[in-house]
C-alpha cells in the first residue's frame, strides 16, 4: 500500500530488511516501545518485500565483493533499480558508488 505525506511528493521507497535492521537497532538502544511505534508508523513507507530472486541477486553481487557494501545495500541496490529509483536517503557513499544519487 503506497502512502504519500503532503510534504514529500514520492512515497519513502525502503524493504523488509532495512526495517528488520531498524527494528533491531531501535529495540537494542530506545527499547521495545520505540521499536513498536516505528513498526506501525512504518505503513507510511512504500516497503518492498524480499522474496528468493531479489534475495538470490543481491547475493550474486555482494558475492563479488564489489563495491565493499554490505549485503543489505545490495539488496537495496537491487529492489531500487527494479522499481527505478535513482535517489538514495543514506549516510554512505556505497550508493553513489552504485550509481544513485544521495538525498
Amino acid at each position: 500500500m503506497r502512502s504519500r505525506r503532503a510534504s514529500h511528493p514520492e512515497p519513502i521507497l525502503t524493504h523488509t530488511y532495512v526495517v528488520v535492521e531498524t527494528l533491531s537497532l531501535l529495540h537494542h538502544r530506545l527499547g521495545l516501545a520505540s521499536a513498536v511505534r516505528f513498526e506501525t508508523e512504518s505503513r507510511w513507507f512504500d516497503v518492498e518485500w524480499v522474496d528468493p530472486d531479489i534475495h538470490a541477486e543481491a547475493v550474486r553481487r555482494w558475492a563479488l565483493g564489489t563495491p565493499a557494501a554490505s549485503f543489505v545495500d545490495q539488496v537495496s541496490f537491487v529492489v531500487m533499480q527494479r522499481r527505478g529509483a535513482n535517489t538514495a536517503f543514506a549516510f554512505d557513499d556505497d550508493f553513489e558508488r552504485a550509481g544513485f544519487k544521495l538525498f
